[in-house]
């Protein structure tokens, strides 16, 4: 028991999993959100309709921007990057669908890539994830070149498809590495990487494109730092403890001593007990309401920057990726405060998990509707804004342990339906934005934002009604296990005894 302790601290083979899942998720997320940028430079420029009236519904375009309109304007507009790749001509709506196709394969990837995490394991699902989503993204150019709108709608729905198992993949490597004192920070380190991603791809997709002629230098740059990152990822990864070659042995037997571990065959999924489980069910509903929030801000924020504000490209790609820097210190500083209250249990798991998601619903909502109401102040509309999703953070710590806290061994089966339902918000959101604001104007995207901050509010209800942390009876397996003896499972199946 004393030495336990000590050994805590030694060893970093666990450490560097999580590194390496946080550079893959920065990878997969860098790759997702260099099209809302990338699309503003690929189309035409849209005339502005001549019924526009100059009121608050319409922002003034600056000098170096000026966009409305006359042909001659169209043609000179940002020359630089036309010269040597195609515009299109996609309307506002198939903006929208393009924007929302990579959510269709996203959506439809997550129960197979969960299910392939139990039978191949997490490291091979989470390598051909990366791997497959580079090799598409650096074909992409080609692609679209040749084939036109629909080969785009084909290649973003085919990586939407292999990054749908990202999260189950890494919410398993998280669960056979980290033990539950450490996950907190753990799960905020790796799952951080989305919006880093978001970060590195707006801002850096706003220089190439400012920088380099044409549009496909965001496409090559980010599927090469892809390939990279796999090859990577591939040598130091794998997925448990005991599979690790090079693992100290001090490190190794302090996880196992921590880790719960299973001897032979896993359990039978149960599936009709499982989707019919309030706390899975309320973790489906709150990972829903809050993607489509999410992906309004992924998809459409470079939109609403460069239609309705007239942010140059340049500063389009710094001012979209703010909110995102400041969810990652969120995240970091309610990872931190989780394992604060995991250690000191100043409160219950489930009223943490409750108090995160409330935080991360509340605050949102005053703020995204805020940032509908300062008119054209850039400044006031991008500090809204990075309130807003900073304010998401502790939800993302909440909601990305939970399956973990819900069933051990089935957490990338839970993660996979929460995550993939929650997708399809990836899918209605940047349709429903294009049909709703089809003349770019600042009341019509005021609704899109009554509407986020409504279902923040919901989610919150739901969460604090249905939510918890406990582990659930039907998780519980039918072979032996050893556990830590200071483990909170450990209580929780003692008493699971006794009352039987």
């Amino acid at each position: 028991m004393e030495q336990t302790e000590p050994n805590k601290k030694c060893g970093w083979k666990r450490h560097i999993i999580v590194v390496m899942i946080l550079f893959g998720i920065i990878n997969s997320s860098q790759m997702r959100s260099l099209l809302p940028v990338a699309i503003t430079q690929m189309v035409e420029p849209i005339p502005t309709v001549v019924t526009k009236k100059l009121d608050v519904s319409i922002c003034p375009s600056p000098e170096h921007n000026v966009t409305k309109i006359s042909p001659v304007n169209i043609s000179t507009v940002n020359s630089k990057i036309q010269q040597n790749m195609t515009r299109f001509k996609w309307s506002q709506e198939m903006q929208g669908v393009i924007l929302s196709a990579i959510f269709y394969g996203y959506t439809a990837g997550h129960i197979p890539a969960g299910l392939m995490v139990q039978k191949i394991g997490a490291k091979m699902v989470f390598l051909a994830s990366i791997l497959c989503s580079s090799v598409l993204t650096l074909i992409t150019p080609i692609g679209v070149e040749l084939g036109g709108v629909w080969t785009m709608i084909f290649l973003r729905v085919l990586m939407g498809l292999f990054q749908g198992g990202i999260f189950p993949s890494a919410i398993t490597l998280i669960s056979s590495w980290i033990p539950i004192s450490e996950r907190g920070l753990a799960s905020a380190t790796a799952f951080s990487g989305t919006s880093a991603g978001i970060i590195l791809g707006t801002y850096f997709s706003g220089l190439l494109l400012h920088h380099f002629d044409g549009w496909s230098s965001v496409f090559y740059v980010f599927g090469a730092i892809g390939l990279i990152s796999s090859g990577i990822f591939a040598f130091l990864c794998y997925d448990s403890p005991e599979q690790h070659p090079f693992i100290d042995r001090d490190e190794q037997e302090y996880l196992r001593m921590e880790l719960r571990q299973i001897s032979g065959r896993k359990p039978s999924i149960p599936w009709k007990v499982l989707l019919t489980s309030p706390p899975v069910l309320a973790l489906i509903c709150t990972q829903a309401c809050h993607d489509f929030s999410f992906y309004i801000i992924l998809s459409d924020l470079p939109k609403y920057m460069n239609d309705v504000l007239h942010v140059s490209i340049k500063d389009n790609g710094l001012y979209s990726s703010i909110p995102h820097m400041f969810r990652i210190l969120s995240t970091f500083i309610f990872g931190y405060i989780n394992d604060w209250i995991t250690s000191t249990a100043c409160l219950s798991m489930t009223n943490t998990r409750k108090l995160f998601v409330v935080i991360a619903s509340i605050i949102p909502a005053i703020f995204t509707m805020m940032a509908s109401y300062v008119g054209c102040n850039e400044i006031l509309a991008v500090t809204a804004f990075a309130i807003s999703v900073a304010s998401l953070g502790p939800k993302l710590v909440a909601s990305n342990i939970n399956p973990m806290d819900l069933s051990p061994n089935f957490a990338s089966i839970i993660a996979a339906l929460s995550v993939g339902t929650g997708s399809v918000c990836g899918i209605v959101a940047p349709t429903a934005v294009g049909l709703m604001t089809p003349n770019s104007l600042l009341s019509e995207w005021r609704l899109v934002f009554w509407i986020t901050a409504g279902l923040h509010v919901f989610k919150a209800i739901v969460f604090s009604v249905w939510g918890t942390a406990d582990r659930q009876p039907w998780d519980t397996p039918k072979v032996s296990i050893s556990e830590s003896p200071n483990s909170e499972e450990t209580e929780k199946l003692a008493d699971n005894v006794e009352m039987k």
